[in-house]
Formats: C-alpha cells, sequence, structure tokens
C-alpha cells in the first residue's frame, strides 16, 4: 500500500527499513516522486526513486544517484560539509543523512519525470532554478568571507580526531594555536591577505619545530573555507601564490648560476657564528660539506662514521642502494668535532650528531626556519636549499687527489680525531 506525504527532514531522520517486504512513500511535492524502503538480510536500504509512466504508458523506475551529471549543481555536498562541521560527534559511519541529499533528489526527480512526459521544464523555469543556485552560493561566501579565521581555527581543531589526528598531535596544534595572536585571529576571511599569513609564519616567537605544524594548522584552515566556497586559498597562502616564500624554478636556476664559492663563504660564516640555534645552524652549514640526503643530516649518527667515511644509509636497510656512503673531508671533521663540543651535555648527544631530548625522534627534524633566516641576512631571495646544496656541491672544491700521498695521511688524522672525540666505529676492510 503506498503511503503519501511530504517528506522533510525530520521524518527522513526517523524512516528506517521494515524487517519484511518493501515500503513506498509518495512525496506529495513532486509527483511520481517517493522513498522506497526494503528489507534485506543485511538490514536493508533506503533511496529515492521515481515511479512514472512515459507519455507512451511505459512505466519509469529510476533510483537516485548524488553523482548524476545530468542534474547540474550538486547542492548536498555544501550542505553535508556543513553538517559535519556543525555535529563533529556525529557517527559518519553509518553514512550520509537522507535529508542533506532531499531537494537535489527532487530536483533530479522533476528532470526524469518531465523527460518521460515530454515535458521538461522551460528555459525561464530553469533560469529561475540557476538563479536560485547562484544566490545561495553568493549568500554562503559572503557568510564565510565574514567568519574571523579564529573561529576556522577552533573547526578544525574541534574535528581534529576525525580527520585522523592523534592524541599528541591535537595537543601540540592546540599549544600551537593558544600563541597565534588575537589580532590575527579576528581578522574576516574576506579581509585576510598573504602578507598576514607570511608574518604569522615567519614570527620568531615560534620554534623552528612548530612552524610545519603552524603551516599545516592554517593550510587546513585556509583551503577547508576554499572548499567550501569562500575565499580563494592562492590569495591568502604564500605556498599557494605566484609569489611563494620559495622562488621559481627559473628566477632561482639564474640566481644560482651567478653564484661562485666565495659567494658562499659569508652564508658560511653567519651559520657557523649563530649561537641561538647552533645546532640547525650547523647542520645546514655540514650539509654543504657531505653529499648524502638532507634527511640523513638531520639525523645523523655518532655510530654510522666508520674511519674517515660517514654511511648516511647502511647496507641492511631497504633503500640501501641509493647513497651507500661519503667522505669526511677536514673541513666536515672540524664541523663535527664542534658539534660534538658543543652537544656534549645534551640528552642524546652520544647517539645523534644534533640531538634534541624534546622530539620523540630524539634528534632535531626541521632546519628551514634558520635557513630562510640566514638568507634574510644575507639579502638572498627564498631559495630552495636543496637546489643551492646540490649547486655547491656540483663546484667539485676537491683540495687532495685520491691517490696523493696526502690524501691517505689525512684520512687516518681524520679517523682518528673522529674516534676520539665519539664513539665512532674502525672500519673493517
Amino acid at each position: 500500500m503506498v503511503e503519501r506525504r511530504r517528506l522533510d527532514a525530520e521524518f527522513l531522520d526517523s524512516v528506517t527499513p521494515p524487517k519484511e517486504g518493501e515500503r513506498w512513500i509518495a512525496d506529495t511535492a513532486v509527483r511520481g516522486f517517493g522513498l522506497r524502503l526494503w528489507s534485506g538480510k543485511k538490514g536493508g536500504g533506503v533511496a529515492f526513486c521515481v515511479r512514472v509512466t512515459d507519455k507512451n504508458g511505459v512505466p519509469i523506475r529510476e533510483t537516485y544517484d548524488p553523482y548524476d551529471k545530468r542534474v547540474g549543481v550538486r547542492g548536498w555536498e555544501d550542505l553535508f560539509s556543513e553538517l559535519r562541521w556543525e555535529n563533529p560527534n556525529f557517527e559518519w559511519d553509518r553514512g550520509i543523512p537522507l535529508k542533506v541529499f532531499l531537494e537535489d533528489a527532487r530536483r533530479w526527480a522533476r528532470w526524469v519525470i518531465g523527460q518521460a512526459k515530454g515535458t521538461l521544464p522551460s528555459a525561464e523555469a530553469e533560469t529561475a532554478a540557476r538563479r536560485i543556485d547562484e544566490e545561495r552560493i553568493k549568500a554562503k561566501k559572503l557568510r564565510l568571507e565574514r567568519m574571523p579565521i579564529g573561529s576556522v581555527i577552533e573547526l578544525i581543531i574541534k574535528h581534529g580526531r576525525a580527520r585522523g589526528w592523534s592524541d599528541a598531535y591535537h595537543d601540540r596544534v592546540l599549544n600551537i594555536s593558544a600563541k597565534i595572536p588575537k589580532h590575527f585571529l579576528s581578522i574576516a576571511m574576506g579581509d585576510l591577505t598573504r602578507d598576514d599569513v607570511r608574518r604569522i609564519i615567519v614570527d620568531p616567537s615560534i620554534s623552528p619545530g612548530n612552524v610545519g605544524t603552524l603551516r599545516q594548522l592554517l593550510g587546513a584552515a585556509l583551503w577547508r573555507v576554499h572548499e567550501m566556497g569562500g575565499p580563494a586559498i592562492r590569495d591568502r597562502y604564500p605556498s599557494y601564490d605566484r609569489e611563494p616564500l620559495v622562488r621559481s624554478p627559473d628566477e632561482q636556476n639564474y640566481f644560482l648560476s651567478e653564484l661562485t664559492a666565495a659567494d658562499f663563504k659569508p652564508l658560511f660564516d653567519i651559520l657557523e657564528d649563530n649561537t641561538t640555534k647552533w645546532k640547525q645552524a650547523l647542520c645546514l652549514r655540514l650539509s654543504f660539506e657531505l653529499r648524502g640526503p638532507m634527511s640523513r643530516i638531520v639525523s645523523g649518527r655518532w655510530d654510522h662514521i666508520f674511519e674517515d667515511r660517514w654511511y648516511p644509509v647502511l647496507p641492511d636497510e631497504a633503500n640501501r642502494g641509493w647513497y651507500r656512503w661519503d667522505r669526511i673531508d677536514p673541513i666536515a671533521c672540524d664541523l663535527l668535532v664542534r658539534v660534538s663540543e658543543l652537544g656534549s651535555d645534551i640528552p642524546g648527544s652520544r647517539t645523534y650528531w644534533f640531538p634534541n631530548p624534546k622530539s620523540k625522534a630524539a634528534h632535531i627534524r626541521n632546519v628551514d626556519r634558520v635557513w630562510y633566516q640566514t638568507l634574510d641576512q644575507m639579502g638572498w631571495p627564498r631559495l630552495s636549499l636543496r637546489a643551492t646544496r646540490e649547486h655547491y656541491l656540483n663546484m667539485n672544491l676537491f683540495k687532495f687527489s685520491p691517490f696523493s700521498r696526502n690524501y691517505d695521511r689525512q684520512r687516518k688524522y681524520i679517523a682518528a680525531r673522529l674516534s676520539k672525540n665519539r664513539k665512532t666505529k674502525p672500519l673493517k676492510h
């Protein structure tokens, strides 16, 4: 037996599939459109459907597909996004609520029925429907533009665990958000500029390890607003802009091509004289003497040094074929000895070159902030560390031939000096 009523959000939240058989609830707002509920071994199901006959009397049975491209704008996606923000504790594993699809399903039904009957909506009706969509989108964009960035950040953090955040990461983001200046949090999304975001990212009061997390938080907030129809992210966030924090490859390559070995000396002097962030600074300085990947220099270990060789990738590692070993020259040796002396009292210094007891990894994780600060001091543009290292290391500034007598004497001197400072391992031939 057919049931008839006007379908609404409250009713759709209450319906459940029958234990046996099937139910058809016709919508009084659109004739031929309704809700089908059926039983099944796995609990049954619910779907919006159309049941009509075409102009020739042939029965038409179609089920609503939320991704049907024939209908046009999918308003349910915006409704679902808003619903998730308003109800972070909702059990989304149960599926998207039916009420989210109702208006889109009705529009779809009118189109299907019009096709079947040969009475599609007139051009005026379609224009009016498009105008309603445009007004809805415009009103939503205006609402998002007036929303303070602080409110968006609160919602991102509130939904953090639903996004897969661990408790530790959630607490870290919460602590970082507390350090964001109040004047920045009060800026409306429509008034937020790229310079506002840039000033927060390069704020010296935020530690280097927290800069990456802060960028992720701001990126998630800005992207979410953009995804929901708000201001375009490229106009707000430096890393998506045409003038990013790091120069474009063409500009960068041109600038680097003009640099000589002598141009790097002031850069190295600044890094070696940095006493505030000496671990990050000396890590950067060492990266211009060793060819191993930057990630391995940051996490460098003393027991990976054998005589005068550093093995960033040990033979038993899965990616051992990438880069096997690197020779430690006198400059790199002096830097490592200095690192050993400066970090002698830090827990973990017997294991790592650049220990950090507060980090879960027990060593420093990021050197980007010190790198960009050093570039600013030099008056250089924001260059990629990887490209700058590659340019310098490819200059082939070798001082000794591997076949000379001095080279062999130097090897033994470096091996003895490093083993005296740290428990480096002797090389077994």
